[in-house]
C-alpha cells in the first residue's frame, strides 16, 4: 500500500514539474518580443504570428495527441512529446531565420500541448474519483504560476547573457531530465484492444447520409 501511494506521487510530481515547465513559454513573448524583433527585424505583422503559430499548434495538436493516447497507451505519446517538445525548443534556438524561428514554435506548441493533455489525463488516471477535482486543480495553480516566473526567468536570462536563444536552450537539460524520469517511473501501459477504423460502417452511413439520399 505505501509503496502504491508512493508511486501515485512520484508520478503526480512527474506530472506537476512536465506542465511547470511546458507551460513557461506562454508568457515568454511579451518580454521576448522586443529582442525578436531587433533580430530578424520584424514588422508588427510579422510579430502577431510569434504567438499565433504556437496558438494554431495547440488547436492542431492537442486532438492528435489525445487519440493516440488512447490507442498507443499514454507513456508512449508521453515520451514522444517530450520528443517532439525538445526538438521544437532547439529548433526555435538555433533558428538563423525567422522562417524556422515559426517552425520551431508550431512543432514546440505541438510537443507542448500534448505534455498538457496527458499530464491532466494521468493525473486524473491515478486519483481517486473524490481527488479528481483537487488534482485538476492543482494543474491550474502550477499554470498560473508558470505564466507568473516565465518572464522573471526570461528577463534574468536577458540580462546575464543578452541573447534571447539563451531561454531556449535553458529548457533541453529539464526536457531531458523528464524524458529519462518517464521512461524509469511511469508504468508500461498495455492496451487491450486496438482501436480501427470501420470503413464499411462509414461506407454505410455515408450511403444513407441526406445529400446522397437527395441524389
Amino acid at each position: 500500500m505505501i509503496n502504491t501511494v508512493e508511486k501515485v506521487r512520484s508520478h503526480f510530481w512527474i506530472y506537476a514539474i512536465a506542465v511547470f515547465i511546458s507551460q513557461l513559454d506562454g508568457g515568454t513573448v511579451s518580454t521576448m518580443l522586443p529582442a525578436l524583433t531587433r533580430t530578424f527585424g520584424l514588422s508588427s505583422v510579422n510579430s502577431s504570428w510569434v504567438a499565433g503559430i504556437y496558438t494554431l499548434g495547440l488547436v492542431i495538436g492537442t486532438p492528435i495527441a489525445s487519440n493516440l493516447s488512447d490507442i498507443y497507451g499514454a507513456k508512449k505519446i508521453f515520451m514522444g512529446e517530450l520528443g517532439i517538445w525538445f526538438l521544437g525548443a532547439l529548433l526555435t534556438g538555433i533558428a538563423p531565420t525567422y522562417g524556422l524561428f515559426l517552425l520551431g514554435r508550431f512543432i514546440l506548441a505541438l510537443g507542448d500541448c500534448g505534455i498538457i493533455v496527458l499530464s491532466i489525463n494521468l493525473m486524473l488516471h491515478t486519483a481517486g474519483h473524490q481527488r479528481q477535482g483537487r488534482k485538476v486543480s492543482v494543474v491550474g495553480v502550477v499554470s498560473g504560476l508558470a505564466s507568473i516566473f516565465a518572464p522573471i526567468f526570461v528577463g534574468l536570462t536577458l540580462a546575464f547573457t543578452g541573447n534571447w536563444r539563451a531561454f531556449y536552450y535553458s529548457l533541453l537539460p529539464f526536457i531531458a531530465i523528464l524524458f529519462l524520469l518517464v521512461w524509469r517511473i511511469l508504468d508500461n501501459e498495455v492496451k487491450e484492444e486496438q482501436w480501427q477504423t470501420d470503413f464499411p460502417g462509414l461506407t454505410a452511413l455515408q450511403s444513407l447520409s441526406p445529400h446522397s439520399c437527395s441524389s
